[in-house]
């Protein structure tokens, strides 16, 4: 409960099955005459359903946090839980969509993404951010790309609209991925090495802006990642432009390579809970 406050912006989220409750207990405010603060924004949801059908505590259907988090990182589920946002209808969770889910973003995009551009930086450019060259036209053609792509984000971040801003996440790491995938600095540093030096400098930003835009979602990892750039903010300053997005990172940082952030998961795994995954390590931690 809060005081009245011209700076405070108070958000209240409901259930679908507590949206009666939650005008109550509204009403209980106004009627209460102190000067307390209404939500300025109600956010609502579906429902969440469990392989077809509710979840019940009573039944044990479903898997619950005291067994998720045993199962895996909060940062796994938080994710993938806010990409099916049951916003405009349910959502159901099913064991197969979440394997999937989860090794196509965190593992296969996001988590390649990191770990390819680190390391070729440490083997190409003796772990720091490479100097020489000149961006050209494929930088500025990233650069406008970027420019639509954050500003989307922003859109749905400042419209609640977490399943919106999850794809938004997933757009900028699969942008990311192209260019690096497009651009080939490994090969590119055969024949030229200030314009491989461009490429690479590049994607270590691009790195950067991959897990400034993902810490919402998932915040252990991305400043994981930060923390291996040589990033300490926490959480991190918000890239909101293009041009700002690939030359935020210093040339001659020295850089690190985080362990494997999201190491690929089985529907087998999920069976039985285990011990819980230890927490990130290596040169980063």
């Amino acid at each position: 409960m809060a005081y009245a406050s011209a700076s405070l912006r108070r958000l209240e989220t409901i259930g679908n099955a507590t949206v009666g409750i939650g005008r109550y207990a509204e009403a209980t405010l106004l009627g209460s005459g102190l000067p307390l603060k209404l939500p300025d924004v109600i956010k609502g949801f579906n429902w969440l359903t469990y392989e077809g059908g509710k979840f019940s505590t009573s039944r044990r259907r479903g898997i619950f946090t005291d067994a998720a988090l045993d199962l895996l990182p909060a940062d796994t589920w938080r994710w993938w839980l806010a990409a099916n946002a049951p916003e405009g209808s349910d959502s159901d969770f099913t064991v197969e969509r979440f394997v999937d889910g989860v090794n196509k973003d965190l593992a296969d995009t996001f988590g390649n993404l990191v770990n390819r551009c680190l390391s070729f930086a440490a083997s190409a450019f003796g772990g720091t951010v490479p100097a020489g060259g000149q961006p050209g036209p494929a930088e500025q053609a990233l650069v406008e790309r970027l420019d639509l792509e954050l500003a989307a984000l922003c859109r749905h971040h400042d419209g609640l609209a977490l399943r919106k801003a999850a794809a938004s996440v997933r757009s900028v790491w699969k942008t990311a991925n192209a260019y690096v995938a497009e651009a080939a600095p490994w090969s590119v540093l055969k024949h030229d090495r200030d314009r491989a030096a461009v490429l690479t400098r590049t994607a270590l930003n691009l790195v950067r802006l991959s897990a400034t835009v993902a810490w919402p979602f998932i915040p252990r990892a991305a400043s994981l990642v930060l923390r291996c750039l040589g990033e300490d903010a926490d959480p991190p300053t918000w890239i909101s432009d293009g041009p700002t997005a690939i030359a935020a990172l210093p040339a001659g940082r020295t850089l690190s390579v985080p362990p494997p952030l999201f190491p690929k998961i089985t529907a087998a795994s999920l069976a039985a809970p285990r011990s819980p995954a230890p927490a990130p390590g290596g040169a980063c931690a």
